[in-house]
């Protein structure tokens, strides 16, 4: 659920793909910050992006 709320799904705006990973340091700022208590949940949202973002890629989209 938090993962489709803001500041989580904020982040994912403007990053490129290569940067759709999760990180748990705080001063990173190029990469997506984990849900407190919910890394898995974190990644494995991250991961569904990404994907997407590949599939569109191999489409045609930019």
């Amino acid at each position: 659920d938090r993962g489709a709320k803001s500041p989580f799904k904020d982040q994912f705006k403007g990053k490129k793909l290569e940067n759709l990973e999760v990180t748990k340091e705080a001063g990173v700022k190029d990469k997506i910050q984990a849900m407190t208590g919910a890394t898995i949940s974190s990644r494995a949202f991250t991961l569904g992006v990404k994907q997407a973002v590949q599939k569109a890629a191999e489409l045609g989209g930019k």
